[in-house]
């Protein structure tokens, strides 16, 4: 009887363990991606309407397919919150809340809503076969590219005072195409690095 006892006790410390140590991993998962957006959010082409063309949004869906829907868009609630209180580390090196309230603010913002909506999407996809994951996964990023559409033009139309018609001009159509080519890159490179990190156990 105090064999199963000691036995039971011994199985509950390992699965605490386990959890305290995924937790810790999920911490450094989410760290680690808000950097990779740091960093690939000053890779930046300016243009005339004032929305820069950088590969956040790649970076911010690359996080939402590997680390999946909630850790996702935790790794872009972080780069917020960095950025927010005042590290460069905006496109262009900026930092600080004035540019979350500036005319590119609502993009930016909504980085959380595309990672999630491609993590979410990329988890739905696990275990499917190939053609279905891609399905999956383009219908998550397709939505979370109008999330984030949506928000960040109703925000540029707000703060210039143009219209909504002109916020899709200068904010949208410009983009379709480099966005398009910059989610395939994600969901390749997405699919490769999770796929390898599950394997190595480092990833659940």
């Amino acid at each position: 009887m105090s064999e199963t006892v000691n036995a039971a006790a011994a199985n509950m410390q390992n699965k605490e363990i386990n959890k305290k140590g995924l937790a810790i991993l999920d911490m450094c998962y989410i760290a680690i991606f808000a950097a990779i957006i740091a960093v690939l959010a000053q890779i930046s082409v300016p243009m005339v309407s004032g929305v820069p063309v950088t590969l956040q949004t790649l970076a911010v869906a690359l996080a939402g397919i590997v680390l999946g829907g909630k850790r996702g868009a935790l790794a872009a609630i972080v780069y917020l919150i960095l950025g927010a209180v005042g590290l460069p580390v905006f496109a262009g090196l900026k930092g600080g809340i004035g540019v979350l309230f500036g005319m590119t603010g609502g993009f930016i913002i909504s980085f959380p809503l595309l990672a999630f909506a491609a993590g979410t999407a990329a988890d739905a996809a696990a275990g499917k076969d190939t053609k279905a994951k891609v399905v999956i996964v383009a219908a998550g990023l397709a939505i979370g590219a109008v999330l984030n559409y949506a928000v960040g033009t109703v925000w540029f139309a707000a703060v210039s005072g143009s219209s909504i018609a002109t916020g899709i001009a200068a904010c949208v159509a410009p983009f379709v195409v480099n966005d398009i080519i910059k989610f395939i890159l994600a969901y390749w490179l997405g699919m490769i690095l999770k796929k390898a990190l599950i394997k190595a156990g480092l990833l659940k």
